[in-house]
């Protein structure tokens, strides 16, 4: 298997990935927008490097960077903005000769000056980057008034004030952190070698609803490049261990067994309504973690929501840097758990109920996952449950009395009406051991009312019929489910 995450110094090294493939920098295209990053990002970027612990194999992930082979270079398609910045954060780091000439702008364009800026006054060895604020020093230096140039120079002000207040912890060492920085940090660099699609197109589906590299992409290269040798290394003694190249294969094809899994429309409808938790964006309306692209990114939005986290972010992803293991067995596991209740009848047709007719406030998926690890069996599990529906039957703490001939259930009760013939047709297919309802099923509208319990029955008999059987099943029986 091909390598596929790189340290930063391996990234911008003579030495490494770009004598690799026989090339001399990474060129940033005409078609790419400018550079835009602020203050706040490189602050982030800075603390989280600053608040990794380093250790034996583990790193920090910065997302990844598609580039495409041309004479002696790489077009930047996607990931400009963080090799820019890198770019920046190094040369103030006195990593000058590694980072010079790498990051190149065309000079038969407007970014000429972008980057003779870059080239010239920030990565230059013996160069020192200007003392002035910018308004004093673009009146002395006017062909540099642009703004990638405005947005570069204040980043690069943003690094000194940064490195200036940590001066004053006593625990802080920027030699280190130079070094966490190249050793420690690394990119996912996705070559692409279709010479038949052109770089504009693959840019416009980077930046497109169509975004080929989602969040699941970062967390199946962590898991298969981590995993494998987390094992290895805890079982190094053990004789017949399996080869790490062998390991991440599996872990591969075991995670495109549990995306095809999830890919399955009838599973998808299902589990839509377990989360109330969105993913972080990478842009207006662009998620990280995109379920409609690739639907194992519901398990981990379930698996975001267990841990009470209100996002899925990246930032939960990179907090198992230092155990991949232990974040792939609990994925593992909570797969397991959630194949395991869409397999049992009664937990199906229970929690189908339970997330179509309850507020995310009163049952969510944290508070789901709270019950079933409070529960000694799988039967106090299912009790439970059916304890949760029958909340919705209650009124002053009792159950509906739908003989009460005050009460206009259709105009009145709608949505209790609704939910008591839900509850009637889950009780009939479980007694029948029919096939598992829809999950379209687990809702109705207003004309599935008048078509299975008519506002007008002809008959008292029928009337009388009606009321008793939804006094039945739609509440002091719900414990025969």
């Amino acid at each position: 298997m091909s390598q596929l995450l790189y340290t930063v110094k391996e990234v911008f090294s003579d030495e490494e990935y770009l004598k690799d493939h026989g090339k001399e920098y990474y060129n940033i295209p005409l078609y790419q927008r400018g550079y835009k990053w602020e203050e706040k990002h490189v602050t982030k970027l800075l603390d989280d490097i600053d608040n990794f612990q380093i250790g034996d194999k583990k790193f920090y992930c910065l997302q990844n960077i598609t580039i495409v082979p041309q004479d002696n270079f790489f077009n930047i398609v996607d990931g400009q903005q963080r090799l820019t910045t890198l770019t920046i954060l190094l040369a103030y780091l006195q990593e000058k000769k590694l980072v010079n000439d790498k990051i190149r702008f065309p000079n038969n364009s407007i970014r000429k000056e972008t980057n003779r800026f870059l080239n010239e006054v920030i990565t230059k060895e013996g160069k020192t980057f200007p003392e002035a604020d910018w308004e004093e020093f673009i009146k002395n230096s006017g062909s540099f008034d642009h703004q990638d140039i405005y947005h570069i120079f204040h980043i690069h002000k943003a690094i000194e004030d940064w490195f200036e207040t940590k001066e004053n912890h006593l625990s802080f060492s920027q030699s280190k952190f130079k070094s966490k920085l190249l050793e420690s940090v690394k990119l996912i660099i996705n070559q692409i070698d279709d010479s038949t699609k052109s770089e504009e197109k693959i840019f416009g589906n980077l930046n497109s609803k169509r975004v080929p590299l989602d969040g699941a992409d970062l967390v199946r290269a962590m898991l298969i490049t981590r995993v494998a040798h987390e094992e290895g290394k805890r079982e190094a003694d053990i004789k017949n261990i399996v080869r790490v190249n062998e390991r991440r294969v599996k872990i591969g094809w075991e995670l495109d067994q549990i995306n095809n899994w999830w890919s399955q429309d009838k599973i998808k409808n299902y589990f839509t309504r377990f989360f109330g938790i969105t993913s972080e964006n990478i842009g207006v309306g662009k998620k990280l973690f995109d379920e409609e692209k690739y639907p194992i990114n519901i398990l981990y939005l379930l698996f975001a929501e267990k841990r009470k986290e209100e996002k899925l972010s990246l930032e939960l992803v990179e907090k198992h840097n230092n155990d991949a293991l232990g974040l792939y067995k609990e994925l593992i596991k909570l797969h397991s758990t959630l194949q395991d209740w869409y397999q049992d009848r009664q937990i199906y047709h229970l929690l189908g109920f339970l997330f179509a007719h309850k507020t995310k406030k009163d049952f969510n998926f944290g508070k789901l996952w709270a019950l079933w690890s409070s529960s000694v069996t799988r039967r106090d599990f299912i009790k439970k449950l059916k304890e949760k529906i029958k909340d919705n039957f209650l009124v002053d703490g009792e159950i509906i009395d739908f003989n009460d001939q005050d009460t206009n259930w259709y105009e009145e009760e709608p949505t209790k009406l609704v939910q008591a013939l839900v509850l009637m047709d889950i009780i009939h297919s479980i007694k029948e051991n029919q096939s598992f309802l829809p999950a379209s099923a687990f809702t109705k509208a207003s004309n599935d009312i008048e078509h299975i319990f008519p506002q007008n029955p002809q008959k008292v008999e029928d009337k009388k019929a009606y009321i008793t059987f939804l006094n039945q099943h739609g509440g002091c029986k719900i414990n025969s489910v």
